[in-house]
């Protein structure tokens, strides 16, 4: 198994839900609770410390990480209904402790465990983008389990369901959508080594291609899909490091099997040229890595905010010289961002180009950190 760097946005944004919590559905599990000063006092003290050289075993890594401070769970990826209607989804889990024993108490509210998820859906169709999000406490409607893996918050779930642990299936309900997903593994998992990027170090892994099928309700409509779909999943301590160090990612997914997968550190003032390492999956799942000599991505355009107050990029020309690769990438829809506990941009994008003289195409998913203004810095 190939052990190469893997992003830790996901982290980026899980740090930044813990510091800016705020709360905007309440349902049986998701109580007017504020869990910030909690977690704002919540050492490492007691955890697991990540250290080089994890034996990763799957399907138990999977599942949740009790002994670690964090556990985070992202999927996403892009579907066609059979009228070839396309719609881009998200969904992210996050396990926080305060504190590694059990709580003390057997009552529902002395949980040391909370959990945040978000679901979104884009439709490109109708060019509307679904967002919603929940917090709750373990116990109380809210939980994580290792093997099998199964995590749920209410009515929104990850799980898996057969004995061979060889497929996702996933689920979640607003008052919008109802999205009803079975993920079935195609490629293996990609693991990390320690970054060296002077960020916190996780364990984690990414899984670069499921293979989709399931329904998404739309009011009154109910639509059978199929597409593609990827999961990063990372666990380790809670750092509350913040600063001017952001980070980008770009999961793109080819139509040729390929996956290229980009991470992009920056500085939120654009005082540096961004630093942009990334993978290249091929479709025997053989990976290379690519260094910061190897790729170019250039911003081509940028779109403002319907608030006003953010201005992020919209389209880029990704090259690869050595592998003969370039591609744009464009938004499916500009206005994807994600105005909860933590404001960013995250949505689908079509992906078109040249490889080795052949027309390429695929569609992906761009996530995109800290530009709206952090108050505290």
């Amino acid at each position: 198994m190939n052990k190469v760097l893997i992003s830790l946005s996901v982290v980026v944004i899980a740090l930044g839900s813990v510091m800016i919590l705020r709360y905007q559905q309440i349902s049986p599990a998701t109580q007017p609770f504020n869990p910030l000063p909690q977690l704002l006092k919540s050492e490492a003290n007691g955890f697991n410390a990540v250290k080089p050289g994890w034996q990763y075993v799957f399907p138990d890594d999977y599942g949740a990480h009790p002994n670690f401070q964090m556990d985070a769970w992202y999927f996403s990826g892009y579907l066609t209904s059979t009228q070839n209607q396309l719609f881009g989804f998200q969904m992210t889990f996050f396990r926080f402790a305060l504190a590694p024993e059990k709580a003390a108490s057997d009552s529902v509210w002395a949980s040391n465990e909370i959990y945040r998820a978000h679901v979104a859906i884009t439709d490109v169709g109708r060019k509307q983008f679904h967002v919603s999000e929940r917090f709750g406490r373990a116990k109380l409607g809210a939980g994580a389990s290792q093997s099998p893996l199964q995590v749920w918050l209410d009515d929104w779930e990850i799980r898996m369901p057969d004995e061979n642990q060889s497929r996702f299936q996933i689920r979640a309900t607003t008052k919008e959508i109802n999205l009803i997903l079975d993920l079935e593994i195609v490629k293996e998992e990609v693991t990390n080594v320690d970054t060296g990027a002077g960020m916190p170090p996780f364990h984690g892994y990414w899984l670069p291609r499921l293979r989709a099928s399931g329904r998404i309700e739309l009011g009154s409509d109910t639509i059978t899909v199929n597409g593609i779909a990827t999961l990063s999943q990372v666990w380790g301590g809670l750092s509350l490091y913040r600063g001017q160090i952001a980070l980008n990612r770009f999961v793109l997914q080819l139509d040729d099997k390929r996956e290229i997968l980009i991470f992009q550190l920056r500085r939120r003032d654009g005082s540096a040229d961004p630093i942009n390492t990334g993978l290249l999956i091929a479709p025997d799942g053989a990976v290379r890595r690519l260094s910061r000599q190897e790729l170019t991505l250039s911003v081509l355009e940028h779109w403002q905010s319907s608030k006003g107050d953010v201005r992020y990029p919209a389209r880029w020309r990704l090259q690869i010289p050595e592998e003969d690769i370039q591609l744009d990438i464009v938004p499916m829809l500009r206005n994807q961002e994600l105005n909860l506990s933590v404001r960013y941009w995250n949505g689908l994008v079509k992906v078109t180009g040249i490889s080795a003289g052949q027309v390429v195409s695929g569609a992906g998913q761009v996530e995109l950190t800290a530009y709206a203004p952090d108050p505290s810095l």
